[in-house]
C-alpha cells in the first residue's frame, strides 16, 4: 500500500499533516510551534516547553507522567527546540504503540494523545505560573544545555560565526538564548510567555500512523478550539543581505585546534541547483573539500559545506591548525573557483546526484523522517513525493551541458561575506 500525505486547515494558522504508512508499528503525534526567534522570548519558550513536556495538571512531575507513560506500553513524550533561519521552532510529540499491538484491546494511542494535550493545555501550575519545582529543573536544564553549546567547540564556532554573519538579524541567535537570557527567565515570565505563544505561533501538528486516526484529530482540533487565535505572519525564507566588503574575525579562545567558518551568501533562488552545488563543493565524502583541502593537501581536520537555505548562505566549516588557517582558507576559495570555471568533472556531478538520491531514499524509515520531509515541503512551498524529488534531481541530468553551466552560475552567485576564525591560543 503506498504512503498516503494530508495536510488540512484546522484553524487560523494551524495545519493538520497525516501520514499513513503500514510499515510502521508505533504512531508518532507531533505539535510544532514556530514563531520569530527573539531575544526577549527565546529562552523563555525554551523553559517553557521543557515544563509542558514533563508535567501537566493531573500529572505535576516528570516521575509521575512516566510512571503512567510506562502503563501504555513504554509511550513516551519528548521536546525538540531548533531553529530555521529567524525562526524559533518548538516541538512536542508523543510516540506509542499502535492499538492492533494493545493486548486487552486498549485505545493506547488515544490515551497518549490525551495525556499530551494535557501537557500542552493544563500544565502543572501555582497561580499564574508554572509550578516552582518543575519550573526549576528545567532551566538548570536550559543553562545546562547553553553551556553545552559552549563546550561543543565545532558547534559553537558555528553560533559565534554566525553573529558576524547574520548580524542584526535573529538568525545570529541560539534557539536557547544566551546564559544571561536564561538566568533571567522565571517561572511567571516563562508562563506569560508560553499563554502568548498558544495565541500568536503558527502551528503545524504531524500524525504518522500505520491508518487513519480520525479520532485523534478530533481531539487535537478539539482542544484547539479553546485558544483564542491571532497568530503572527512568518516566513520560512528570509535571504541575509552580502555585506558591502567581506569581514574577518579573529577570536582568541582556549582550544586544541583553530576553527574556521567561512561564509558565503546568493541571490540565486533555485534551491535545488543549489544543493547539488553544494553537495559536490563540501557536502559529500567525494566533494571537492574533503577530496583536496582534506585528504589531498592534509590541511584541516574536517572540511565540510553547508547550505543554509532559510538564509541563502552557504557555510564552510573546518578545524585546522592554525600555521594552516591562511593557506587552508586560500585552498577552499581555490576549490569554488574551480567549480565556478567549470573545472569538476561528469563523475563529480555524479557522485553527487547519487549523494542525494540516496538521502532523500531514507527519508519515509522513520515516523520522525516522515516529519521532516513535510516540514521540508512546507517551508519551500513544494507538493511532491520523495520519488518525485528524487525524479526531479535526476532529470536535472538530461542536458549535463546545460547543467553544468546552470552550476557554474550558481558557484559564480556565492558571495564571500565572513571569515571567522576561533584561535588557538599560542601553547595550547
Amino acid at each position: 500500500m503506498p504512503v498516503s500525505y494530508l495536510r488540512e486547515s484546522l484553524a487560523d494558522g494551524i495545519a493538520y499533516t497525516s501520514i499513513v504508512d503500514e510499515k510502521f508499528k508505533t504512531n508518532l503525534v507531533r505539535i510544532r510551534l514556530i514563531t520569530p526567534l527573539r531575544m526577549e522570548t527565546v529562552s523563555d519558550h525554551a523553559v517553557a516547553l521543557g515544563v509542558i513536556g514533563v508535567s501537566n495538571r493531573e500529572y505535576p512531575d516528570l516521575s509521575a507522567l512516566t510512571a503512567r507513560l510506562n502503563e501504555l506500553y513504554g509511550a513516551n513524550i519528548g521536546v525538540d527546540i531548533s531553529k530555521r533561519g529567524d525562526l524559533q521552532i518548538l516541538s512536542i510529540s508523543v510516540s506509542a504503540i499502535d492499538n492492533r499491538f494493545a493486548l486487552e484491546g486498549e485505545d493506547i494511542t488515544g490515551e497518549a494523545v490525551r495525556i499530551l494535550l494535557s501537557c500542552v493545555f493544563d500544565p502543572n501550575l501555582e497561580g499564574d505560573a508554572f509550578g516552582e519545582n518543575v519550573f526549576r529543573s528545567r532551566k538548570k536544564e536550559l543553562l545546562d544545555a547553553v553551556e553545552a553549546e559552549i563546550n561543543n567547540k565545532r558547534g559553537y564556532a558555528l553560533l559565534q560565526a554566525q553573529k558576524t554573519i547574520f548580524s542584526g538579524e535573529p538568525a545570529a541567535y541560539s534557539s536557547y538564548g544566551t546564559r544571561e537570557t536564561a538566568e533571567a527567565v522565571t517561572a511567571k515570565s516563562a508562563y506569560a510567555a508560553y499563554r502568548k505563544l498558544l495565541e500568536t505561533a503558527m502551528i503545524e501538528i504531524y500524525t504518522v500512523s500505520a491508518a487513519p486516526m480520525p479520532r485523534v484529530k478530533e481531539q487535537i482540533r478539539t482542544a484547539f478550539s479553546a485558544i483564542h487565535r491571532h497568530p503572527e505572519q512568518i516566513s520560512c525564507t528570509a535571504a541575509s543581505p552580502l555585506k558591502p566588503e567581506p569581514r574577518t574575525v579573529i577570536d582568541p579562545m582556549d582550544v586544541g585546534q583553530s576553527k574556521l567558518v567561512m561564509a558565503f551568501k546568493t541571490d540565486g533562488e533555485d534551491l535545488h541547483l543549489i544543493r547539488l552545488l553544494n553537495a559536490m563543493f563540501g557536502g559529500t565524502v567525494s566533494s571537492k573539500l574533503f577530496m583536496n583541502v582534506r585528504e589531498r593537501l592534509s590541511l584541516c581536520y574536517y572540511c565540510a559545506s553547508t547550505y543554509v537555505d532559510s538564509k541563502r548562505t552557504m557555510l564552510v566549516d573546518s578545524g585546522v591548525e592554525l600555521a594552516n588557517y591562511e593557506t587552508a582558507r586560500d585552498e577552499i576559495l581555490h576549490q569554488l573557483d574551480a567549480l565556478r570555471s567549470g573545472d569538476f568533472t561528469d563523475e563529480e556531478m555524479d557522485s553527487a546526484l547519487l549523494s542525494l538520491v540516496n538521502s532523500i531514499r531514507g527519508t519515509g524509515d522513520t515516523p520522525s523522517g516522515w516529519i521532516g520531509w513535510s516540514f521540508y515541503l512546507y517551508c519551500n512551498g513544494l507538493d511532491r513525493t520523495p520519488q518525485q524529488e528524487a525524479d526531479y534531481y535526476r532529470g536535472m541530468f538530461d542536458d549535463r551541458q546545460k547543467l553544468r553551466q546552470r552550476l557554474m552560475d550558481a558557484a559564480k552567485s556565492l558571495k564571500l561575506d565572513t571569515i571567522y576564525l576561533m584561535q588557538q591560543r599560542e601553547g595550547v
